[in-house]
């Protein structure tokens, strides 16, 4: 999604975005602790290193995302 995308979005659709983006970042946060506990992470097999790493890059894009949609959100004044 653009800047300019992000300014044509109601206030309503922004916190809608960062509530889901929330709810991704938390969901996976769970995923990441579990492969963490159970040693997945920790190279068993180059599958599973494979996952965790997608996984992880799912949170950063989810975090950034959730961020430049309150950013958004605060330049508006919203």
């Amino acid at each position: 999604m653009t800047e300019e995308d992000l300014c044509a979005l109601s206030a309503e659709e922004c916190q809608r975005l960062v509530e889901e983006h929330e709810c991704l970042i938390q969901e996976t946060r769970a995923l990441m602790a579990r492969f963490e506990a159970t040693g997945m992470d920790e190279g068993m097999d180059e599958a599973m290193d494979d996952d965790y790493r997608q996984l992880h890059e799912i949170y950063t894009k989810a975090v950034n995302e959730q961020r430049r949609h309150t950013r958004a959100m605060l330049k508006r004044g919203e």
